[in-house]
């Protein structure tokens, strides 16, 4: 008699852990094993967008109703509330985790990654961090990422790294460590790239609309310390311009 499965619960709130995760969510459903997608609605505008772009055809499940983002601290305090508000309430568990106890599934180093860590493990949950034991060795740089990583590591049952180092950071952290060998977001650029190929067509009018060069790269700079640090911010810039005469 064949073993049922238990229920997968991925748990994301922002883009880039959508990003990030695509590539574990489109194997899964090519292997045809079935998850349960929750967004906590830290992040709100173009998620279902990204998941569309990543050829994802699990459906987002909304926990709280979230208007406005939580992109400054005022809005993040308000999204805060939401969220503690749905974990004291005892009913809330059944609406979180609607097909009973299983394995979670959080990325990162967000408030959303910290948060289905820790409201997982009391609902007696699996929780396995993915992109664990990634440490800067200083609370304050950056903050708050690298506490939420601390905080998750000490609620996970199984620590996903992409390297040894990553490893050896959890050395006195419980659950098992795995060294993946893996980098997601790798992974992501590579499927992004074959859902170019499958759509082709629609590509190339897009790049033929904004009169894009044949070669040509797209620069992200994403955390804020390397906007409002002049010194950083010019290191990143003189990098980028030797990059592109090279």
């Amino acid at each position: 008699m064949k073993k049922k499965q238990k229920p997968i619960y991925i748990i994301l709130g922002t883009r880039a852990q959508i990003i990030k995760m695509a590539p574990i969510m489109s194997m899964l459903e090519d292997e045809g094993i079935e998850y349960e997608l929750i967004n906590t609605e830290q992040h709100v505008e173009n998620m279902d967008i990204l998941l569309q772009e990543f050829g994802i055809k699990t459906k987002l499940r909304k926990l709280i109703n979230n208007k406005n983002e939580a992109k400054s601290i005022d809005l993040f305090g308000k999204w805060m509330f939401k969220i503690f508000l749905l974990s004291i309430n005892p009913l809330s568990i059944r609406k979180v985790f609607n097909q009973g106890r299983g394995i979670i599934l959080t990325h990162g180093d967000t408030a959303t990654t910290a948060w289905a860590a820790i409201y997982g493990k009391l609902c007696l949950n699996k929780v396995m961090h993915i992109e664990a034991g990634m440490r800067s060795h200083n609370l304050r740089k950056p903050f708050p990422e690298e506490l939420m990583r601390r905080i998750t590591g000490l609620f996970s049952d199984y620590h996903m790294c992409p390297d040894e180092v990553a490893v050896n950071n959890l050395k006195h952290y419980p659950g098992k460590k795995f060294n993946t060998g893996a980098n997601t977001l790798y992974d992501s650029i590579m499927l992004a790239n074959n859902v170019i190929s499958t759509n082709s067509k629609e590509y190339v009018k897009i790049i033929n609309e904004f009169k894009i060069p044949q070669k040509y790269a797209l620069v992200s700079i994403h955390r804020y310390e390397n906007i409002f640090k002049t010194d950083v911010l010019n290191t990143l810039v003189d990098l980028i311009e030797l990059a592109s005469t090279t």
